[in-house]
């Protein structure tokens, strides 16, 4: 009985999702990070229950479409320095005011998360196009001169690179892109989110090291949620490059100790 109320919860669950992951992509914005998420859940659920079947049947559904998402990004002018992507006509655009740079981190690693999710492993054929897509997004990461964080899309960065390294051979710049995360945001452009990081000061006699927000406007402020996503895209950084783990331990226990 209660499994059976369980797999009802994953159900409603699944549905809420799967809806949330349509009105998403129908009005263009906040397209990456939920899908993510998405593909994360699929993977965390029962194999072989009807909730995860569901969920990555949408998945496998968007598969063909982050592809062209990357190809649209790659061979416009502006390129990822871009402020938001047209789903109608598959190009980015600027509004001249502010740029979404991390937009290459997050569909790295939203192709390596559906390749994933959708076909097991990277190196499945059928991921090709996929592996292909996410190696496009960091290849252009690399040679972008200053960093991309506009807000939760760029904490994935370290751990995608980490992944394609370990799986795949690739030598992408796993350091550099850990960087960005946690650095205090003075590196991004001010047309970026100039300022936008990981906390390291007192306030009063608090500590609030290691939680995310900005670390200028207003004299600095910072938000528990925000660092609970970076914890979601690094913590898992040392199963592919181990190399890190006192960095994301120490990191951790900052954070753990403010946020709470």
């Amino acid at each position: 009985m209660r499994e059976r109320e369980r797999e009802r919860e994953r159900e409603t669950a699944c549905s809420v999702i799967i809806l949330l992951l349509k009105y998403f992509l129908l009005w263009r914005r906040y397209a990456l990070y939920p899908n993510i998420l998405a593909a994360h859940l699929a993977s965390a659920l029962p194999v072989g229950g009807a909730s995860r079947q569901r969920l990555l049947a949408v998945i496998q559904q968007q598969a063909t479409l982050w592809p062209k998402v990357v190809k649209g990004f790659a061979t416009a002018p502006c390129k990822f320095n871009s402020t938001g992507f047209n789903f109608g006509n598959f190009t980015p655009y600027q509004n001249h005011k502010w740029y979404e740079q991390d937009s290459a981190v997050g569909l790295a690693m939203l192709s390596v998360t559906t390749a994933s999710a959708a076909f097991g492993n990277l190196s499945d054929p059928r991921a090709s196009e996929l592996v292909a897509a996410a190696d496009t997004a960091l290849e252009w990461l690399e040679s972008w001169p200053v960093n991309p964080l506009y807000e939760v899309l760029a904490s994935y960065g370290a751990v995608c690179a980490a992944r394609m390294n370990t799986e795949l051979g690739r030598s992408y710049n796993i350091t550099r892109l850990l960087g960005f995360a946690l650095g205090d945001g003075l590196d991004c452009p001010r047309h970026g989110r100039h300022g936008w990081g990981v906390m390291a000061d007192e306030w009063g006699d608090e500590q609030i090291g290691g939680i995310v927000g900005s670390t200028v406007g207003g004299g600095g402020y910072a938000f528990a949620g925000d660092g609970f996503w970076f914890v979601k895209a690094i913590v898992p950084l040392p199963r592919y490059a181990p190399q890190f783990a006192r960095t994301i331990g120490k990191w951790m226990l900052n954070h753990v100790s403010t946020a709470i």
